[in-house]
C-alpha cells in the first residue's frame, strides 16, 4: 500500500525521461503565417489549410519536385515539337532554349492540384519543429539531386534529352526531421521526396 502512494506522488517510481531539448529553425527558404508555437495536431481549420498549402507551394518537397519534373519534361517537348516543325515557334522563330524555357515557365505558373496533406490529429510537435525539418531539407538542395529530367539550359548546351545522374534525395537523419517523424509518425513521408525522381 506504502509503494502505491509513493508511485501516485511520482516520489521515485520508475525514471521519466527529461523533456527533449527544443531544435531551432536553421531557417532557409521556407515560412509560414502559422505561429511557430501553434502544435500540428491541434491547428485550427485556417492555419491547417494556410500550412497544408505553403508546404504544397515548396519546390523542395514532393508536390514541387514532381510540378519542376513535369515542367522541365513539358518544356523538352514542347521545344522538340518546334523543332520537328509540328508545332508553331512563333513570331521570332524561338531558339529551343527559348521555347523549351517558355513552356516550363508556363507550367510553373499553374498551381498545384490538390496534394495529400497529413498533419495527424494529436501530433505534438510545433509547427517550428516541421518548418525546422524543411529548411534543414530545403538547404540540401532537393532540386539539384532529385530530379532525373535535364533543364532546357542541360539539352540546349548539350543535345542530349537523356537522364542526367543524379544522387539519392536527401532525405537522410536530420536533427530536426528525426525528432519530426519520433514526434508525428507519417508526416515526413507525406512530404519529402522518394529516393529518386
Amino acid at each position: 500500500m506504502f509503494v502505491g502512494v509513493v508511485c501516485i506522488l511520482d516520489m521515485g517510481c520508475g525514471s521519466s525521461a527529461p523533456p527533449l531539448a527544443p531544435i531551432p529553425d536553421p531557417g532557409g527558404p521556407f515560412q509560414t503565417s502559422v505561429p511557430p508555437t501553434a502544435t500540428l495536431g491541434a491547428l485550427t481549420s485556417e492555419q491547417y489549410m494556410e500550412l497544408c498549402s505553403e508546404l504544397a507551394a515548396a519546390p523542395y518537397l514532393e508536390p514541387g519536385l514532381l510540378r519542376e519534373l513535369t515542367c522541365r519534361q513539358g518544356g523538352i517537348e514542347a521545344a522538340n515539337l518546334v523543332s520537328l516543325g509540328i508545332a508553331d515557334a512563333g513570331a521570332d522563330g524561338g531558339s529551343f532554349l527559348s521555347v523549351c524555357q517558355a513552356a516550363h515557365d508556363k507550367c510553373q505558373q499553374r498551381p498545384i492540384d490538390s496534394w495529400p496533406c497529413f498533419l495527424p490529429y494529436g501530433c505534438t510537435a510545433t509547427v517550428e519543429l516541421l518548418s525546422a525539418c524543411v529548411n534543414e531539407l530545403a538547404n540540401t538542395d532537393p532540386v539539384a539531386t532529385c530530379l532525373s529530367a535535364p533543364t532546357c539550359a542541360m539539352v540546349a548546351a548539350t543535345g542530349s534529352q537523356g537522364v542526367i545522374a543524379t544522387g539519392p534525395c536527401p532525405n537522410g537523419p536530420s536533427p530536426a526531421c528525426t525528432r519530426l517523424a519520433q514526434e508525428c509518425p507519417g508526416v515526413v513521408q507525406s512530404f519529402f521526396p522518394g529516393p529518386t525522381l
